[in-house]
């Protein structure tokens, strides 16, 4: 009879304790909320950091107020809605570690083209996410005609990848608790659908609208698709060295800019180095270039594109079209033209 009431009294407890914190703590589903416009601009190193020292308490509430196995799409999407509400926003490189990945950065002219090549550099334009030198894919006339697998590339590429496994709790996007992505996608980190949408928004404008299954259309695919959670999980494979957005010029316009841009290929083999298009897999390091000399070979050697960049109501910039102007000069192109003395 003790062992009876005791097992009571303590059910009674739990019963009591849970009632509590679920009412203290609140409702951890709120309503549904549109992306917020973001400004183009870094935040400080200062407000992330502050962000980041707030204890993430968003899949532990859940697990702890509703605990369960089965989750319906509602309830994920309110889910994931929460932890992009409550973890810092995605990182947008700064001009200090611009420079700092592309040497070549201080080669720019003057601050404005720095700034607007740093800009490309965010949204992934020129990037190897979309590039101007070996496809056309990056291309658009209209928001309307920029290939749906690229806008879900770029879009992806600037998204918080929020990960669920332990072994990464010190990543600023680790979710604690929130194990139960893995049931519905078989992959321990993701990108969710609401934040790929809500970067399109940011780069592309509001009427850029993502298809999550894009890349279905492809043999080469680099991410899958779980529908039902609503997230897109890294497949993990290889690629070259990144490439790089280097302005050349600009002209001001009355509501944003016209800019003539390059798109230079980092190295193989040597950090702050640069290589020629179509020189894959160097043995050596002779044919890799330093930033000044990368800067002029591209500028007369290398794929050129014109895009126009528009600015929002509140600030930021978005690309509105982008032109390829001309292809890049293979390697065999400039010995004959070496060959004819041009």
């Amino acid at each position: 009879m003790k062992i009876k009431c005791l097992s009571f009294a303590i059910i009674m407890v739990a019963i009591v304790l849970s009632g509590y914190l679920y009412f203290s703590e609140g409702s951890y589903y709120g309503e549904e909320t549109p992306p917020a416009a973001i400004n183009n601009e870094a935040e400080s190193s200062c407000s992330v950091e502050k962000k980041s020292e707030q204890s993430p308490k968003t899949a532990s509430s859940v697990r702890e107020n509703d605990k369960k196995d089965e989750y319906t799409r509602e309830e994920l999407q309110k889910i994931r809605l929460q932890i992009m509400e409550e973890y810092p926003d995605a990182t947008i490189t700064d001009e200090d570690e611009y420079k700092s990945l592309f040497a070549a950065a201080f080669e720019h002219p003057d601050s404005t083209s720095l700034k607007l090549s740093l800009f490309l550099y965010n949204a992934k334009i020129g990037t190897q996410v979309a590039g101007i030198n070996f496809c056309t894919d990056a291309e658009f006339a209209s928001i309307e005609e920029l290939p749906e697998t690229t806008l879900l590339y770029c879009a992806i590429r600037s998204a918080r990848c929020f990960c669920w496994d332990a072994t990464w709790k010190n990543d600023p996007y680790f979710v604690p608790d929130a194990d139960f992505f893995r049931k519905y996608t078989d992959d321990v980190e993701g990108f969710f659908k609401e934040d790929v949408e809500k970067q399109a928004y940011t780069y592309f404008g509001e009427d850029a609208k993502v298809n999550h299954f894009a890349e279905f259309n492809n043999d080469y695919r680099n991410y899958n698709y779980y529908e039902y959670a609503g997230v897109h999980t890294p497949i993990g494979r290889g690629g070259g060295p990144p490439s790089y957005p280097f302005v050349l010029s600009y002209t001001e316009l009355e509501n944003g800019y016209e800019v003539i841009f390059v798109s230079i290929q980092g190295g193989w083999r040597q950090e702050n180095r640069f290589s020629k298009l179509d020189a894959y897999f160097i043995d050596s390091t002779e044919d890799e270039m330093l930033p000044k000399e990368a800067v002029e070979w591209y500028t007369e050697h290398g794929a050129r594109a014109r895009v126009i960049l528009e600015e929002q109501e509140d600030g930021r910039l978005i690309v509105k079209s982008l032109e390829i102007l001309r292809g890049y000069d293979t390697l065999e192109e400039i010995e004959a033209q070496k060959a004819y003395g041009k």
